[in-house]
């Protein structure tokens, strides 16, 4: 019995030492084990391209991206994270709309998640974004639900130092928030000043309600949460029903589309944009190269020019390795939306929209011969989006300038953020004709923003 104990052990110490070299051997020539996906680093080559107005966000989309997400999983990684990095314009409280392009199914549509009007005789927008990105992934989502939101809740649960998108929004917004006491007590110091860049900020009870969405986001439209909020929502003088949230719904729809040579130009279709976008394209076309590069510059007015320019929002794009694309823009119908912080939920509820058009024009441009997708970009706030999202897609399309270059043309046009609202700001990404990959794809954010664009993935 004992010597049979001892040949065991021989036999099974041999076994382990060559397997411990097989396994050492297999590293040392293929450079490690493959991560799961889920992991960031599973994807191996060439994983995508994002550009959005904030860094966090964008480095949010990165991680997905890597770790083998698809366009709508990245989308959804970058909002949740935008929700606390941006509060000002992509609050749980705002609404938006997204165009994608999915290149299994070869489809393009929009999908519409505006914060629509409330009843009652104090109406607000309601809250539609995470419902709109939840959609998103219902139907075009590869990982886990709940791993997408744990980046934007672990920083406002543990301290998130102030990004300077934020810190200029909060310091144009100061007048106004001081009037908010728990907006306050969140982004205003002890002295009460209002937080600086690097200053550190924790948005507990916006935590809170973000671990709720993981679990069953459901419940923040139909359930208790739902019903706690519309309470404290009244708190604040809003008119909302529980019906309110029943009956507000994302929408997938078809897009409008124009030909500009052999690519297609997908536009949103909904009321809320009138149709402008699409308009502004045809009229553009006729105009030479040299008259496009000034369309930036005459859509900047003054005040006294005609009726004020649609609220602030904020952009992003993504192409994954796949190809699929989505660009979406956000808003809360104004700074900080109507300036007051929801009881309970770290949200700032949305206003009423304003006359004047959407303030966000999300666009995708696919060739449909090759299936490819050419661009993805949004413009969002500032003056007459429509125009400056289609001259920098037929500035980009000509094939003539970098998309750096097409994303600035905004700024070289003399769009001061400085001296007022200037035109909409663009946050783009392009491939050229081929299979996605670094040499092919670009990604660009607007130079008078202080957002991210980045490559993601090594060829």
């Amino acid at each position: 019995m004992v010597r049979m104990t001892m040949r065991l052990s021989k036999y099974t110490s041999r076994s382990l030492v060559a397997a411990t070299v097989a396994g050492m051997a297999l590293l040392a020539g293929c450079g490690g084990p493959d991560k799961p996906v889920g992991t960031v680093g599973h994807v191996k080559g060439f994983a995508g391209v994002v550009a959005a107005d904030e860094p966090n966000a964008a480095l949010a989309a990165r991680d997905t991206l890597s770790a083998g997400g698809s366009v709508a999983d990245a989308a959804v990684a970058l909002y949740f994270t935008l929700a606390v990095t941006l509060p000002s314009t992509a609050t749980l409280g705002a609404g938006g709309s997204c165009v994608i392009h999915d290149k299994t199914s070869k489809t393009t549509e929009v999908l519409d998640f505006p914060a629509s009007v409330s009843s009652g005789r104090m109406p607000v927008g309601l809250p539609m974004a995470a419902r709109g990105f939840y959609a998103l992934h219902a139907k075009y989502g590869k990982l886990q639900w709940e791993g997408l939101l744990q980046r934007g809740e672990k920083l406002a649960r543990f301290g998130l130092p102030l990004p300077r998108a934020l810190a200029l929004d909060l310091a144009r917004g100061a007048s106004l928030l001081s009037q908010d006491p728990l907006s306050r007590r969140v982004f205003f110091r002890r002295d009460g000043r209002v937080v600086a860049e690097g200053d550190t900020i924790e948005q507990l009870d916006l935590a809170a309600v973000l671990t709720r969405m993981k679990r069953n986001l459901g419940d923040f439209y139909t359930g208790q949460q739902a019903r706690d909020l519309t309470a404290a929502a009244r708190g604040l003088g809003a008119t909302v029903a529980i019906e309110d949230f029943l009956s507000a719904l994302p929408q997938f729809r078809p897009t409008a589309t124009v030909k500009v040579g052999q690519n297609m130009v997908h536009f949103p279709s909904t009321p809320a944009q009138g149709g402008e976008p699409a308009k502004v394209m045809v009229e553009l076309q006729a105009l030479s190269a040299e008259d496009l590069a000034k369309v930036p510059a005459t859509a900047v007015a003054k005040p006294s020019d005609g009726p004020r320019p649609p609220a602030p929002g904020t952009a992003f794009a993504i192409i994954d390795a796949d190809g699929s694309a989505v660009a979406c823009g956000l808003s809360a119908n104004g700074l900080f939306g109507a300036g007051r912080m929801v009881p309970g939920t770290g949200l700032f509820i949305a206003a009423p929209p304003a006359p004047g058009g959407s303030p966000v024009v999300p666009v995708v441009v696919v060739n449909p011969n090759v299936n490819e997708v050419r661009l993805a970009g949004a413009a969002a706030g500032g003056v007459d989006p429509a125009r400056v999202m289609a001259a920098a897609v037929l500035a980009a399309t000509a094939g003539e300038r970098p998309l750096e270059e097409v994303v600035a043309m905004q700024y070289a046009a003399g769009a001061d953020a400085k001296a007022g609202p200037g035109n909409a700001r663009v946050a783009a990404v392009a491939c050229t004709s081929g299979s996605p990959s670094i040499g092919r794809c670009r990604a660009a954010a607007d130079p008078r923003g202080h957002g991210y664009a980045v490559v993601v993935g090594k060829d």
